[in-house]
């Protein structure tokens, strides 16, 4: 019996010393060694040499369009967030979170720091905590949808052979389209089925004692909103025709993120056709969904090498690309700084504007 329990608390010590120490290691080891292996590859002398012949003011209007994304992305979460709250919402308010979250967030393994930034600060000022959680889901759906359906519609157009990366690609685009599909058809399923209607109540029975549990620990408040909501109320947004909106919006932020990289390339004077932006776009996206790297250094770069390498864009150019889009979302971020040190994170600190 004293075994089995040394066993335990060796097995318990081990699993809190990993994800201490072993995971931060390897987010920040694993940067470095995919950036080694990089620069063993590039001819400095190119790379210098077209950084030297790149137009500033091109560069300048590249950078111009992160904000753009931004606005973008912070409409699209005001518009769920009036769509399901059924509430008056502050456009300020969200995009001031938005901007604060993503400089919050940044080094949080993929976007999870910022979407449970976001998901604390509308519910604090809001109630429902699992309505804005549950928004947050659709927004990544629905982005999730529209990246896949770029990829799968603009793979045939591409001037490029079906070489086994770009098949695999579009398998994994096929597969995650088609996985959502399914997902949204048994949403609207479920709404509509009185059995599976009986079965969605009794899970949220269930849940709700749970959450009201850890609610309670976490002292998240006792508002009287967070004690209706339902699954139903949950499901209902992806189930709603207005998700439409969040689908262009989607589609939205991946085309300003397409024509930015085609600006960068002009910027350098590479041609490149606008859809192989607008498609290595979308697949860059799950980049940040990744949990590997803090704010994806590294790997984003590693990525672009790839990707644009089976277009023929050169190593030198690619990464450049990389590196002066990474730059704009470092604009971004010292953006949402500066609104951070402005006007602090506190709820209460609410815009005059108002």
């Amino acid at each position: 019996m004293g075994e089995i329990l040394l066993i335990m608390v060796n097995s318990a010590s081990n699993r809190k010393w990993f994800k201490k120490i072993v995971l931060p290691a390897i987010r920040w080891v694993l940067p470095v060694i995919i950036f080694v292996i990089i620069f063993q590859k590039i001819d400095f002398a190119r790379l210098m040499e077209s950084l030297s012949k790149a137009t500033p003011g091109l560069i300048a209007l590249g950078l111009a369009h992160a904000p753009v994304l931004i606005l973008i992305g912070a409409f699209r979460w005001w518009s769920l967030l009036k769509q399901n709250l059924n509430k008056k919402i502050s456009f300020i308010f969200v995009l001031k979170h938005y901007w604060t979250g993503l400089a919050l967030g940044f080094f949080a393994p993929a976007s999870l720091g910022w979407d449970a930034y976001r998901v604390y600060v509308s519910g604090r000022r809001y109630g429902e905590y699992t309505t804005n959680a549950a928004i947050i889901i659709v927004e990544k759906l629905m982005a999730l949808v529209t990246c896949m359906a770029l990829i799968v519609i603009l793979a045939p157009m591409l001037p490029i052979a079906q070489t086994p990366e770009i098949e695999r690609i579009l398998y994994f685009a096929y597969f995650l389209l088609f996985g959502s599909a399914v997902f949204v058809v048994g949403v609207i399923f479920t709404l509509r089925n009185r059995s599976a209607s009986i079965l969605l109540e009794k899970m949220e029975s269930f849940f709700l004692r749970v959450f009201g549990k850890i609610t309670g620990k976490l002292n998240f408040g006792d508002k009287s909103e967070d004690k209706n909501i339902s699954f139903r109320g949950m499901m209902a947004p992806i189930a709603n025709p207005k998700v439409v909106g969040v689908i262009v919006l989607s589609f939205a932020i991946q085309f300003v993120s397409s024509a930015k990289s085609q600006v960068f390339f002009c910027a350098l004077d590479y041609d490149i056709p606008f859809l192989v932006n607008l498609f290595v776009t979308p697949t860059i996206y799950f980049i940040f969904l990744l949990p590997i790297s803090f704010g994806s250094i590294g790997i984003r770069e590693g990525v672009y090498i790839v990707l644009y390498g089976l277009f023929g864009v050169p190593v030198e150019i690619a990464l450049l690309v990389s590196f002066l889009n990474l730059s704009g979302m470092l604009l971004n971020n010292l953006i949402g700084g500066l609104i951070m040190f402005v006007f602090g994170t506190r709820e209460e600190c609410r815009e005059t504007a108002l």
